[in-house]
């Protein structure tokens, strides 16, 4: 059967059954105009048809079907080499079962027409004459394919006039260069060579002075550290909230001690070793050794000051690393969600609420350009077929915002889970998408992941909850 007849039983291309090879937003726009390509070609309307083909294989080189009806195109115009890795092409991409056989009816076709395409010569064709003065023509048709031109008669009068005369020759007489003359040149290539090397390596030592210099006058941290110190003790005259951060950052470098005690802290202390401020065991801790912590361990007092440490230096370095920033401020809500809230530091100048309020709204400020920067770099290493590192990339924008991108996020979870074969794991993700966003295109997908998983679909009612089965252990997967 050939290919032309094959094309008239195609079938148009369903979204539902297409591999992904775009987002789901351009996924219908792609497949609709290849089903409008398709139509015209069975129309004799390929001119049409290949208009469209050659935007989709250039924005969309994954979209077999489209690369292999762009390769039937070629195929028309002659085209042979281009249509070869069209097809090629397509073969990688993936082929249903007929447009399969429509690839090998096209290839077979550019065998025969290659094989077959070899030039004429007419033997019985007559030579041109240029020397009769009859008025026949200069030109004579021959039965090669090409088309030929047939002289104008200005052009078959002057040929008819010139022809007897003959082309002016023109001698050019060249002399031969003594050996002085040759010295002098090639000593003057030699210096040309120098001059320019001599050049390159001057402007090379300057371009490094001038990177050294440049190197040299970058302040080191100590410095950095200093001139911001003064330019806010400066400003904490006419701002009290600069004034207390700078007491804030004080207490916290050097914590002093209470100057009051107890009379049960007195009486401990003087039986106890002479200890640091910061390493005396409270009273209740010297009266009962068996409820004693370890030396060395971390009290709660000393992980708030560390929670506290860690919010602000995540708030310095949101500015130029916004990813690491986010993932410091969750780690740490995690942290102050689970201490005390009645518990207080000399170094943190706010409770346990307030300052879990603050690392949940510096997290919210920063966790939306951090998922976006791991969902870029997650799809990118998807369509490398780097699916370990693309699900590390997309679990971590999980952990930051879960319902990120319309449910992509999740989405891809489960599809790198299912692409490393982990089914289990792939499930509660497409369950998340399909109850958060029931009627969407992308819960037709994962529903559609589930049947191919062997998993009935959940109902499509709405929900927010997180997957039940997540795994506590996700981002080092």
């Amino acid at each position: 059967m050939s290919w032309q007849a094959i094309l008239q039983t195609l079938p148009l291309l369903n979204i539902d059954e297409a591999e992904i090879f775009a987002p789901p937003r351009e996924m219908e726009a792609a497949i609709a105009s290849y089903n409008r390509a398709l139509v015209n070609m069975r129309s004799d309307s390929a001119d049409i048809a290949q208009i469209a083909l050659r935007k989709l294989v250039i924005s969309y080189p994954l979209f077999g079907p489209a690369s292999l009806l762009y390769g039937a195109c070629m195929i028309e115009q002659g085209r042979f080499p281009a249509a070869t890795e069209l097809i090629n092409r397509a073969r990688l991409a993936g082929l249903k079962p007929q447009e399969s056989r429509l690839a090998d009816s096209l290839a077979e076709r550019i065998a025969q027409l290659t094989t077959d395409d070899t030039p004429q010569v007419n033997p019985s064709a007559k030579p041109v004459s240029l020397g009769q003065s009859s008025g026949s023509s200069v030109l004579e048709r021959t039965h090669r394919p090409t088309k030929t031109r047939m002289a104008s008669r200005k052009e078959v009068q002057n040929v008819l006039r010139h022809g007897d005369v003959p082309e002016q020759e023109q001698t050019r007489v060249f002399s031969e260069r003594s050996p002085q003359e040759k010295f002098r040149l090639a000593l003057i290539g030699v210096a040309a060579v120098v001059v320019v090397v001599v050049l390159s390596l001057a402007i090379t030592a300057a371009v490094r002075s001038l990177q050294s210099a440049k190197a040299s006058k970058v302040p080191n941290d100590r410095e950095r550290l200093a001139y911001l110190l003064t330019q806010l003790d400066q400003l904490s005259d006419s701002d009290p909230a600069i004034a207390g951060l700078l007491a804030d950052y004080n207490a916290f470098i050097t914590p002093t001690t209470p100057t009051t005690a107890s009379a049960e802290m007195t009486t401990a202390a003087s039986v106890m070793p002479e200890t640091s401020a910061s390493s005396q065991p409270s009273p209740t801790t010297a009266q009962s050794a068996a409820t004693s912590e370890p030396a060395g361990s971390t009290t709660p007092t000393d992980l708030l000051t560390q929670v506290y440490s860690e919010y602000q230096a995540a708030l310095i370095l949101a500015k130029t690393d916004a990813l690491t920033a986010a993932e410091a401020l969750l780690k740490a809500k995690k942290t102050s969600e689970g201490l005390d809230p009645s518990l207080s530091s000399p170094a943190v100048p706010m409770s346990v609420t307030e300052l879990t309020a603050k690392i949940s709204a510096a997290l919210d400020q920063y966790s939306g350009k951090a998922a976006e920067i791991l969902r870029v770099q997650g799809k990118s290493a998807y369509d490398l077929k780097d699916y370990q590192t693309s699900l590390d990339r997309y679990l971590r924008a999980y952990q930051l915002q879960p319902l990120y991108y319309n449910g992509a996020v999740a989405y891809y979870c489960g599809r790198n889970y299912q692409a490393l074969k982990q089914y289990d794991l792939a499930k509660p993700y497409y369950e998340l998408v399909i109850q958060n966003f029931a009627g969407k295109e992308l819960a037709g997908f994962a529903a559609t992941r589930l049947a191919e998983m062997g998993f009935a679909n959940p109902p499509t009612t709405a929900a927010t909850t997180q997957p039940a089965t997540q795994p506590t252990t996700q981002a080092s997967q």
